[in-house]
């Protein structure tokens, strides 16, 4: 019987990120040390030719902004249960990483070598990417009188434009996706060890940038308080890391007792995100406004989320201690340009010649 083109039949290509399933649905293949290595190294290929299409450091930013997960969902986030009390037992190290000592429940770390259970798919000869890109290295108080100034209410046109291009939207998202496949993978081996810090560096840090705190929450917590303890960290990356962990209680959870503990937990010595803090806590919208232009972008990234609330505590100062102010000074110490704050704020203060009246004194 003849095969004809039977014989011939090519097997089909898979996307190397796609064809990877979660651990936690039942795929074992990210339980292998040497395949978790080489998944990571094709993370880091897609991560990178992602950056290299975008030309441009705008363009690239910009597709990091169409990412923003209040773009799809405004709703403001829910709080957070307080973390265990073991994590902040006291310890006599001189290391921010002691804070999180071991208890008696935690799991002991697996060893170097690959536990059983091998892989399905062979992965190719590769070696473990030395350094990741640099480049992913409120309630309301009330409204303004004159105004009716609210937090955010929607994206633009135009952002609503470039989320709707799969082109810009669809690499990031493979991305993030099988970051989570491989976080899986390392907490399911227990794994502590260089590689395990430097994949979760690289995936709190492309989180942050991307405005994704399902992934970048999580991965902290479990960098923090489990891989720190058992694989010494750095004190730059302890004190990254915890700062991180800092401002998005601040600015995201609006949980400034804990973060002014965390501060003191892991030691955090950081003139600028002192300030942050400080800003944040008196709503002082001139020093939030400096502190943006100084802090990296991780942390302007995280400070984003407390805009909202910052504009319209700036605004109701305004309204209650300004008959009129200057176009250019407003813009500034809001964030946004006069035609943003009507559109999506709602300002009803009048503009003549750059000189915005919000009240006008009446006649006797």
């Amino acid at each position: 019987m003849p095969s004809g083109p039977w014989g011939r039949l090519r097997p089909v290509e898979q996307d190397p990120l796609q064809s990877m399933g979660l651990p936690s649905k039942g795929d074992g293949r990210l339980l292998d040390f040497n395949t978790q290595k080489w998944y990571y190294n094709q993370i880091m290929s897609r991560f990178l030719s992602f950056c290299t299409d975008s030309g441009e450091r705008d363009e690239l930013v910009r597709r990091f902004n169409s990412l923003d997960i209040r773009a799809v969902d405004p709703t403001p986030p829910t709080a957070f249960a307080r973390p265990p009390p073991w994590h902040y037992a006291s310890s006599s190290s001189t290391r921010p990483a002691a804070a999180t000592s071991a208890s008696s429940d935690s799991p002991e770390p697996s060893s170097s070598s690959a536990p059983s259970g091998s892989s399905s798919q062979a992965p190719p000869s590769a070696s473990v990417t030395t350094t990741a890109s640099s480049s992913a290295a409120g309630p309301s108080r009330g409204t303004p009188s004159g105004s009716s100034a609210g937090p955010y209410v929607g994206p633009s046109r135009d952002f609503v434009a470039t989320i709707r291009n799969p082109d810009n939207t669809k690499p990031l998202q493979e991305v993030l996706m099988s970051l989570r496949k491989l976080r899986e993978g390392i907490v399911a081996t227990k794994r502590a060890d260089d590689f395990a810090i430097q994949a979760y560096l690289f995936s709190i840090r492309l989180s942050i940038l991307v405005k994704h705190p399902e992934s970048y929450h999580p991965a902290i917590l479990h960098l923090l308080r489990y891989i720190a303890v058992w694989q010494p960290m750095t004190e730059l990356e302890i004190e990254e890391v915890a700062g991180y962990f800092m401002l998005d209680t601040a600015c995201r959870r609006r949980d400034m007792a804990e973060a002014y503990f965390i501060r003191q937990d892991f030691k955090i010595k950081n003139k600028k995100l002192d300030l942050v803090l400080k800003a944040l806590a008196h709503d002082n919208y001139v020093s939030w406004q400096r502190m943006k232009g100084k802090v990296d972008r991780h942390c302007l990234r995280l400070m984003e989320w407390a805009d909202d609330e910052i504009r319209l505590q700036t605004l109701k100062c305004f309204s209650r201690s300004y008959l009129n102010v200057d176009l250019e000074f407003l813009e500034w110490a809001t964030g946004r340009k006069w035609d943003e704050l009507k559109e999506k704020d709602s300002v009803g203060w009048e503009l003549d010649e750059g000189k915005v009246t919000i009240r006008r004194v009446r006649a006797k």
